[in-house]
């Protein structure tokens, strides 16, 4: 792990975290001898964003994320403006996570998983209430390894965790009232090839979000997400 050491000296804790970042991985997964990808110039956490800083169709939206299981990230906007990013690791390939509109509907701030009683999922926020796919904090291997969840540093999974809006359920929980924070889950990650971080001398641009695919992505689901950001802002406090 020596040249891990000296790059982290290098670069600082921060930087260090930020490498982490591009790299999809957490510190345990970081293999001795592996290549990691090291930006010829370290900054901020957004200057490195895969994802557009703007996006004037989502100035309407107050809050809503978009996640890429093309390039294992996800982003955070506020009136169409990038707030914050993050790497991820979503389903492996038997069991991917489902693309279309989800939203942040409850959370937990720690809950056992349906598929194995002991594995703890931190900083839990639930997308499906019926099939349990949720955004929580686990292992980050730099690849898709999930059962379908989206996987976050624990960092990430904890500001999701207290920047997202609940669902609003009437008295008797059988109706929602109001939405969460909409989530867009959309693109197709390629199983059979190197991840796109790890083909950057190759294409350059290839683990970055384009604007086209942004549009495609949230065309489609931008009427229902108005109207719904609508009915929650005409909905009166609950008691």
């Amino acid at each position: 792990m020596s040249s891990v050491i000296e790059l982290r000296s290098q670069v600082g804790e921060e930087g260090f975290d930020i490498v982490l970042k591009l790299n999809r991985v957490d510190l345990d997964h970081v293999r001795q001898g592996e290549a990691l990808l090291v930006p010829g110039r370290i900054g901020d956490l957004l200057s490195h964003s895969p994802f557009p800083k703007a996006i004037a169709a989502l100035e309407p939206i107050p809050k809503l994320i978009l996640v890429s299981r093309r390039i294992q990230a996800l982003a955070a906007y506020e009136a169409g403006r990038q707030v914050h990013w993050a790497p991820a690791s979503t389903g492996k390939k038997a069991t991917q996570t489902p693309a279309g509109l989800f939203h942040t509907n409850w959370k937990s701030r720690e809950r056992a998983s349906t598929v194995d009683e002991q594995w703890l999922l931190r900083w839990y926020f639930n997308l499906d209430n019926f099939d349990g796919v949720s955004f929580h904090q686990y292992a980050l291997p730099g690849y898709p390894a999930s059962h379908s969840c989206i996987r976050l540093l624990e960092p990430d999974a904890r500001w999701i965790y207290d920047w997202g809006d609940q669902w609003v359920l009437s008295k008797d929980r059988r109706q929602i009232l109001a939405h969460g924070t909409p989530v867009i889950i959309f693109g197709d990650y390629r199983y059979d090839r190197p991840a796109p971080w790890k083909k950057l001398l190759e294409d350059p641009q290839g683990a970055t979000v384009a604007q086209e695919e942004i549009d495609a992505a949230v065309d489609k689901h931008l009427a229902v997400v108005t109207q719904r950001v609508r009915a929650r802002e005409g909905l009166a406090p609950q008691p």
